[in-house]
């Protein structure tokens, strides 16, 4: 004859751990995802060309304003530089815009004589150069 079985005692200390299992097997690749739309195509880039107008002169009577328009193509946008041949622009009574608008007000007979436009991207550079005629009422 047995006798009730007595306490369990305390427990043992952590065996050393197990050996890793291998490694699984890779899974398939997954399906590719959607296409990206395709961008707009990029202009083309050019050597700046300049077109004056008037194109060659312009003719005024004094005290009248004078406007010229240079206008560039080309790509990247090429800087817009008026310049008056052998002289310089009337300060005082000229506006240059950033698109290429010259525009001298009340003209005075000193104003006559050429203009240039010179136009510069990174590619290369263009210049017109037209002729302002002022008509004074005084004959001299």
């Amino acid at each position: 004859m047995m006798g009730p079985p007595g306490k369990s005692g305390k427990q043992g200390i952590v065996g050393p751990p197990g050996i890793r299992g291998e490694k699984g097997i890779k899974g398939d690749i997954g399906p590719p995802g959607i296409p990206g739309i395709k961008g707009e195509p990029g202009q083309s880039i050019s050597i700046p060309k300049v077109t004056i107008s008037p194109a060659s002169q312009l003719t005024v009577n004094d005290s009248n304003p004078a406007v010229f328009l240079c206008s560039v193509s080309g790509n990247p946008a090429a800087n817009v530089t008026w310049t008056k041949v052998n002289g310089s622009l009337p300060s005082d009574r000229v506006k240059v815009t950033s698109d290429g608008l010259l525009r001298i007000k009340e003209v005075q007979p000193e104003d006559a004589g050429k203009y240039s436009c010179v136009v510069k991207n990174l590619l290369g550079a263009d210049e017109k150069v037209v002729t302002l005629i002022v008509q004074s009422k005084i004959q001299h």
